[in-house]
């Protein structure tokens, strides 16, 4: 490529890392820029910092804002703010943050996130945004000379294969970072060879990241939405380049997008399953695929007046782990959700959170995992909210199970099975050693759940079940029956169906010490929430347990247990179990229940691997 097509040829408009701010928050934010206070995001509070001095400091003792600052996501509301008020300070306090940053960080800084992969990815996008910029507005081939170079050690570093991810989130940016850099900075002499390899990975990425049947492989759908909107971004560069990969993109969106509206609450929120908080679902930037599917996540998001109700109302996707039940998409007081979840791909984001449930039911969130608090792994707020503690499932030894990577595959949905009036779900884990738990949830609809644990092992053990209610929601104990009471809501109760065994019951809100009974909703905020746990001890132990949506009915249920088989009675159902050796038998008031089977609890205790 001949260096001057670099300064002749049209303009690429790089696309935003961070979503948009008003006019009047990015005005604020980069003319603070301009005097250096210091602006990352809402998570941190200004700081005064001259550039020089901005590197190595840490004011917050946070990884996070370490790794925005390296990111130099400063320069992005510089760069939104010089396109939107033409002011020309702005574009050279960008370019005095590139020059402080290579003098004090390209090889003498001592931070940890100097050549971090995500950060290094975001730097070389704002680059390639900057460099972009100053082609067109100012006739300075020299500086341009010394960004290309910058660009160059960036992609030079992206393309090593020991610093490059191959099967992490982490390796989508670092590839469009590398198309992009090669794109914008064409006249360097590997462009071509940058720009075909980031492709090439991207294709792998996208296989191995968003699985088939639409889940996301970090079992974190919070992610599976950021990916759809950063995907978009991706999009967008590759039709102005004429680019047809494109349609590669908007297949995978389209396909996340199935999975999520199956996975986010009725009232709009993606509920904090694995690595994320709560966070709302938005199609204000997917709405530009303009594809007949958007009309089933466009009912459930407009509360039924705009898009079509999916044709089914509970869907499992084995391949990402997750099973939702619901008992009617049109959303009023008394719409139900259940998601179960139990699936071990790959340690990012992984939290100690196997066969739990979270439960949306009388217009909020009741039963729920614990979010992910912040990326301060040390920290004991952390610590608490990856534990098993802080999930809905059953606790061994009051320890928190093994996500050691040598596990990876130890955990998954068994089989699942639906009806008009009946949804079922189970799934096992071998995540505690020389313990196997299985996972049997009934949805009686609309007002019944049951949940029955079956765990099995050579050796006695504690075992706990727990259940954690969102904020907001009290608790108070009724000899072993939790009732919980949302705010101005109708209340719901926990019963314990097979009482024999179990030794104690706990009800806890806000304990410090060990942490117990907490949930965060927002970034770096704990809230005070009950946390309750029917214990037992033995080798074989079975839980049942009703969640009853509205107790005022009196519905009673009469629960056997003899061996490895079970049976639930009530008035109008009768229901056995049967769990052998691989795998479940249900029959449902005399006749068998044909269960779509996933998988054997023999490849579960000794998966294989790929």
């Amino acid at each position: 490529m001949n260096k001057d097509d670099f300064y002749t040829r049209p303009k690429y408009e790089v696309f935003k890392i961070l979503n948009e701010r008003s006019e009047e928050d990015l005005r604020e934010i980069s003319d603070g820029l301009l005097g250096n206070s210091i602006y990352i995001s809402r998570q941190f509070k200004t700081i005064e910092s001259e550039p020089d001095k901005l590197w190595d400091s840490d004011p917050f003792r946070n990884r996070t804002w370490r790794y925005w600052v390296h990111s130099l996501i400063m320069i992005e509301y510089l760069l939104n703010a010089y396109e939107l008020f033409n002011n020309k300070p702005y574009l050279d306090k960008a370019l005095e943050f590139v020059w402080s940053w290579k003098r004090h960080s390209m090889s003498g800084s001592h931070s940890d996130m100097v050549w971090h992969d995500h950060a290094t990815a975001h730097r070389l996008i704002l680059i390639s945004r900057l460099a972009e910029l100053l082609r067109l507005d100012q006739d300075d081939k020299p500086l341009l000379e010394e960004l290309s170079e910058l660009a160059k050690h960036h992609c030079s570093t992206i393309e090593k294969p020991g610093f490059y991810q191959p099967r992490h989130n982490h390796g989508l940016d670092q590839n469009a970072a590398m198309y992009v850099g090669a794109t914008i900075f064409n006249h360097l002499a590997k462009s071509d060879y940058w720009r075909e390899l980031s492709l090439n990975r991207l294709k792998k990425q996208l296989g191995y990241l968003f699985l088939t049947d639409g889940s996301y492989l970090e079992q974190t759908p919070v992610y599976s939405f950021i990916f759809c909107n950063r995907l978009m971004k991706y999009i967008s560069f590759f039709k102005q380049d004429g680019n047809p990969q494109y349609q590669l993109l908007e297949d995978t969106i389209l396909n996340q997008l199935h999975c999520l509206t199956y996975l986010v609450q009725p009232d709009g929120m993606i509920p904090p399953l694995g690595d994320g908080n709560p966070s709302p679902l938005s199609l204000k930037h997917l709405r530009k695929l303009d594809h007949p599917s958007l009309a089933y996540p466009e009912y459930v998001l407009s509360k039924g007046k705009k898009g079509t109700p999916p044709a089914q109302l509970d869907m499992a996707f084995p391949r990402g782990g997750y099973a939702a039940m619901r008992n009617k998409w049109v959303y009023d007081k008394e719409t139900v959700q259940i998601i179960f979840s139990s699936a071990f791909h790959i340690k990012t984001h992984k939290h100690h959170d196997d066969l739990s449930i979270n439960l949306f039911a009388h217009g909020k969130p009741l039963i729920s995992d614990s979010g992910k608090y912040n990326f301060n792994y040390s920290s004991r707020e952390r610590k608490y909210v990856i534990s098993s503690y802080a999930h809905n499932s059953v606790v061994v030894d009051d320890s928190d199970s093994d996500i050691d990577p040598s596990n990876i595959e130890k955990s998954c949905l068994t089989s699942y099975y639906w009806s008009q009036d009946t949804a079922y779900c189970s799934g096992a884990h071998a995540l505690y050693k020389g313990v196997i738990h299985r996972r049997m949830l009934f949805y009686l609809k609309p007002w019944d759940i049951v949940i029955v644990d079956f765990l099995s092992s050579a050796a006695e053990h504690k075992y706990e079940q727990i259940f954690n209610f969102y904020p907001g929601i009290e608790c108070y104990l009724e000899r072993d029956i939790v009732n919980a009471v949302p705010a101005q809501g109708k209340k719901i109760r926990v019963n314990p169906l097979l009482e024999e065994g179990i030794i104690n019951t706990v009800l806890i809100k806000g304990q410090e010490e060990p942490l117990r009974g907490w949930c965060c909703v927002q970034y770096g905020s704990l809230q005070p929430s009950w946390s309750m746990g029917y214990i037992k001890r033995g080798e074989n132990v079975f839980f049942a347990t009703q969640i009853n949506l509205k107790p005022e009915r009196n519905i009673e249920f009469l629960v056997k247990c003899k061996g490895n088989s079970l049976s639930i009675n009530s008035s109008d159902k009768y229901i056995e179990l049967l769990m052998n050796r691989e795998n479940d038998e249900l029959k449902m008031n005399g006749k068998n229940v044909s269960l779509n089977q996933v998988r054997k609890i023999s490849e579960i205790i000794h998966p294989r691997r790929s």
